[in-house]
């Protein structure tokens, strides 16, 4: 519930409103309207799985499924809040290998802004890219960046590889599209 109350009040400050007048409460109104979907994926904790996937269509799989696969511990050391952070999740190329059709050379992964990352294969054989479902030790929702992240697990402030990298950690993860 903190985190749909979140929404609300940031979309309230947005807009210059107390949620307990009139402005508020229409501005609560739309909110709720707009974040819906939103609120409700984060809940489910699912990702959407499109294009060539293992199954041939178009599904939904849990952060209990993905970590299945076989997750891991890492403690990665977070650019945007600058200091180490415990992750937990599944390296990247063992999601598409699971995931994806044998035929997938590249997938798009998709945040709840709409905001958009494509990772070729030859980067997810390169780098340790951990797909999180867990931070330090906890599912995490919207208001924490949830429900899933991508991070690079070997992130190292001093190389040029790694900060070339910085655009591709994204958060609110609500799919996945194998190409």
């Amino acid at each position: 519930m903190s985190g749909i109350f979140y929404l609300f009040s940031t979309f309230a400050s947005a807009f210059r409103c107390d949620l307990l007048s009139r402005r508020g409460f229409a501005a609560t109104l739309v909110a709720c309207s707009m974040f819906a979907s939103w609120t409700g994926d984060a809940v489910a904790e699912t990702i959407r799985l499109t294009g060539k996937t293992a199954l041939g269509i178009e599904h939904d799989v849990t952060l209990d499924e993905i970590d299945r696969i076989g997750a891991a511990e890492e403690k990665v050391y977070n650019p945007y809040e600058k200091l180490r952070v415990r992750y937990s999740g599944v390296m990247l190329d063992q999601f598409v290998a699971k995931y994806g059709d044998p035929s997938v050379t590249s997938i798009k992964v998709i945040a709840i802004d709409d905001y958009r990352i494509t990772f070729e294969k030859a980067e997810w054989q390169e780098f340790r890219i951990l797909l999180v479902t867990k931070l330090r030790g906890e599912r995490f929702g919207l208001e924490q960046k949830g429900p899933a992240r991508i991070v690079f697990a070997d992130f190292s402030p001093d190389e040029a590889a790694h900060r070339a990298k910085l655009p591709k950690w994204l958060w609110m993860i609500q799919e996945i599209s194998f190409e």
